[in-house]
């Protein structure tokens, strides 16, 4: 008399694995292609240590207006702001949410003004460097073609760059640090090379 044989037992090897990481990474392309980043201006001035209203609790207004918030943070609008006291700073909250939900948001009017689309993509960051300038010392300090070359040897592609101010009050003293700083727009992956020589990313 014939036995029954026993089940199969799945094997879990090489190939299968292979399969499941190509779902996973199909469900989280289709993750993506079915969201969006949107942001608005986080509040910040410049002269003025205010932090500006937080990704966390922009989020949190958003949703209680219907619109689902999947992930938030603060990031630097990568593009030159004018220099001036109680002028936006240039830092911005930035929103994924589903691109249903937004078109939604949108055709009921609830999507003001304030909140646009990112279109700048995800792979820039902004660092910077004091420039070493002095009070009462005229042309003191580093030249920000010199710092754009320092990163250029190291590898690093400057895409754009610009002066501006760390922010903070400083006792006005002839030799004392002015707080000027240059400002340059690199690929997120050269970061750790950029620091290296010293620059910092902008909070």
């Amino acid at each position: 008399m014939l036995k029954p044989s026993a089940p199969a037992r799945a094997e879990f090897g090489p190939p299968r694995l292979a399969l499941c990481v190509l779902l996973l990474g199909a469900a989280a392309t289709a993750r993506a292609a079915d969201s969006l980043l949107v942001y608005e201006l986080a509040g910040t001035v410049q002269c003025s240590d205010q932090p500006g209203h937080s990704p966390a609790a922009a989020a949190e207004a958003l949703r209680a207006l219907g619109l689902p918030v999947l992930s938030a943070e603060r990031r630097r609008l990568p593009r030159p702001m004018p220099e001036r006291c109680n002028a936006p700073t240039g830092d911005v909250n930035v929103f994924r949410v589903p691109a249903a939900d937004w078109r939604r948001f949108v055709a009921s009017g609830l999507a003001t003004e304030e909140y646009l689309p990112w279109t700048f993509g995800d792979d820039r960051i902004e660092v910077y460097r004091h420039d070493g300038s002095r009070q009462c010392e005229p042309g003191s300090g580093t030249a920000p073609a010199d710092m754009a070359e320092a990163l250029r040897s190291a590898g690093v592609e400057v895409h754009g760059s610009r002066s501006g101010h760390d922010g903070l009050n400083r006792a006005a003293v002839c030799g004392a640090p002015t707080g000027n700083i240059d400002i340059f727009s690199i690929d997120a992956s050269d970061l750790e090379a950029a620091r290296e020589l010293g620059f910092r990313p902008r909070p």
